[in-house]
């Protein structure tokens, strides 16, 4: 058994993102990866039925799903690479990667993901200013199969000028005349040329060859990744939008809360066997708690202290996150159904 993983990186989308290149990842870029979470997310949970999804950031330039559901797991080689595949949007075409004339009908899975990008990409092209100069531009035209079309549509923003900020207005001038020559033509190529165009920009760039296999290696929820330090942490789906990259914890950063955290209770100081257990174990909230009986003995009070340091940090939400994911996972495992069933009371957190 294996987890079904899906792997989305930043770079991939350098062809159609301005703020940033290379491994380098901000707010603006990170609507992409928005995107795309939200399309994979939504497809998995209501397409495949599958619930046990944990996304993670990978610490330097893109985005992990882990698919734990019993389906997933035992999924071969060729199951995994049939849901890839479907998945799967954008063909290896330099010039052109989406084509979906050939459909009578628009895929549901497509059409959902449409109105998920169409809500945000009035931002995306003012924040990536898609459109802001002949280059970009000229990249979005040759998306248009018709050259008539194109011509009428490169006119027509020649007369609005390069001004800044009218990225928008030229989208929406682009989307006009595309739908009122769909209106009078049975030209098949013009069925779906707006969702094509929306497609190529911004649905998920998916590694499938990492959904494919089985043997591929993956950074591990809350590793130090090598080249920034930054920590792998889970993130909520639904949350998505707010999660910022820029602010995720370095493992430096960490030991520098610790530190603070402890100079401010004054227990710089004190040894791990004097150090009480109300300031050790603390929620998520900070407030005290107590240790069960059974974890006070098993346990010693430096095993104790060690174990509850990452509570004296920002970490604490990407923990409870995790924790969600695992009381899920813990009731599917056993039996007792899962989205957060009752594990007796059972620490999540212990293998």
């Amino acid at each position: 058994m294996r987890e079904l993983v899906f792997d989305i990186d930043m770079t991939d989308y350098d062809d159609v993102r301005y703020c940033c290149s290379g491994a380098d990842i901000c707010e603006k870029c990170w609507r992409y990866m928005s995107i795309a979470c939200k399309i994979l997310d939504t497809a998995l949970r209501e397409d495949f039925d599958f619930q046990l999804l944990l996304w993670v950031f990978s610490g330097r330039r893109g985005i992990h799903c882990w698919v734990c559901d019993p389906a997933a797991l035992d999924l071969d080689g060729r199951g995994r690479s049939a849901l890839a595949e479907y998945l799967s949007v954008l063909t290896a075409n330099p010039v052109k990667k989406v084509y979906l004339g050939a459909s009578d009908t628009l895929h549901p899975h497509l059409k959902r993901a449409r109105i998920i990008i169409e809500d945000q990409f009035s931002k995306i092209l003012e924040e990536q200013e898609l459109l802001s100069n002949k280059e970009r531009q000229t990249k979005v035209l040759n998306l248009v199969s018709n050259g008539e079309i194109r011509t009428e549509i490169e006119k027509e923003w020649n007369r609005m000028g390069q001004e800044d900020g009218q990225d928008v207005a030229k989208w929406d001038k682009l989307v006009a005349i595309i739908r009122h020559h769909q209106a009078k033509s049975s030209d098949r190529k013009l069925r779906y040329a707006v969702d094509e165009i929306l497609l190529e920009l911004v649905y998920p760039r998916l590694d499938i060859h990492v959904t494919k296999g089985v043997n591929h290696l993956l950074k591990s929820p809350f590793c130090v990744h090598p080249k920034t330090g930054k920590v792998c942490v889970p993130f909520q789906p639904r949350a998505v939008e707010k999660f910022n990259p820029s602010k995720v914890p370095t493992i430096n950063q960490l030991i520098a809360e610790v530190e603070l955290y402890d100079e401010k209770h004054n227990l710089l100081n004190k040894t791990a066997d004097e150090t009480p257990a109300s300031e050790t174990a603390m929620d998520t909230t900070g407030t005290p708690q107590s240790e069960t009986p059974a974890l006070k003995q098993a346990e010693t009070p430096v095993a104790k202290q060690l174990r509850n340091e990452y509570k004296k940090t920002c970490l604490v939400k990407s923990i409870a996150v995790f924790e969600e994911f695992l009381k899920a996972f813990h009731g599917v495992w056993k039996g007792e159904g899962g989205g957060g069933a009752n594990i007796n009371g059972a620490d999540p957190m212990s293998f």
